[in-house]
């Protein structure tokens, strides 16, 4: 599979809330766009979020990230803040924001750092909050889940 094409659909069963196609595929499956140049973990990350019942797409640096939100609007992000290209994770939701009519997208950092220097910046930088590598299951499953629930 190529690393910005789309990761197969996987709906979860008996969870349809409402009758208006466009909430049941909100609800029941999210579409997640994770941004990692490590084309392993970025694997490894859309594996996790398919299990949680997400559909997925890869890209591997923010200009690849924004040409694919372009295409299609995600409804989550999980961004590392250390990609390699012009343009850092950090400057992601400042250059997302500039697209104009995104809607309300969740968005995540992720980094190997956990400093409270680091997590303000994530918070500055426009972040809702910092998931710190090496992530768990959980972390990522209960982020799907609240945001499910909003």
């Amino acid at each position: 599979m190529l690393p910005n094409s789309p990761r197969k659909k996987q709906l979860m069963p008996d969870r349809h809330l409402s009758q208006n196609p466009a909430d049941q595929q909100t609800l029941d499956a999210p579409h997640v766009l994770v941004i990692e140049d490590n084309r392993d973990l970025a694997k490894l990350f859309c594996d996790l979020l398919e299990i949680v019942g997400c559909t997925t797409e890869i890209a591997t640096t923010v200009n690849a990230a924004l040409n694919l939100v372009k295409k299609k609007t995600p409804q989550l992000v999980f961004c590392d803040l250390g990609l390699p290209g012009e343009k850092s994770g950090f400057e992601f939701p400042q250059e997302l924001r500039a697209l104009g009519n995104i809607g309300n997208v969740r968005l995540i950092a992720v980094t190997g750092y956990s400093s409270p220097e680091d997590h303000a910046r994530v918070l500055e930088s426009g972040f809702e909050c910092m998931v710190t590598k090496p992530f768990k299951f959980t972390q990522i499953q209960s982020i799907v889940d609240s945001m499910r629930q909003t």
